[in-house]
């Protein structure tokens, strides 16, 4: 996340791609969006882990589409 946070600093326009953890522990977007994908057990790290207690990481079932569309959404500058 040290790039993100990074970019996200100097104003760069970010695409943050978040899992098993929270994005509100921590990181502001302040050009830019978050992609996520909500499970009713998020979040379940604090800073992201290997295994998944529920056996699953359906958190991680981010769509390649929506991240399509957040990365045209930042470059049109919305």
């Amino acid at each position: 996340s040290g790039p993100m946070h990074l970019a996200g600093a100097a104003g760069v326009p970010v695409v943050a791609l978040f899992g098993p953890t929270n994005p509100d522990d921590g990181f502001f977007v302040y050009r830019g969006c978050i992609v996520r994908h909500q499970c009713e057990c998020q979040p379940c790290s604090l800073h992201g882990q290997t295994q998944c207690p529920k056996g699953h990481h359906r958190c991680m079932n981010i769509e390649p589409v929506r991240v399509i569309e957040a990365v045209e959404a930042c470059c049109a500058g919305q």
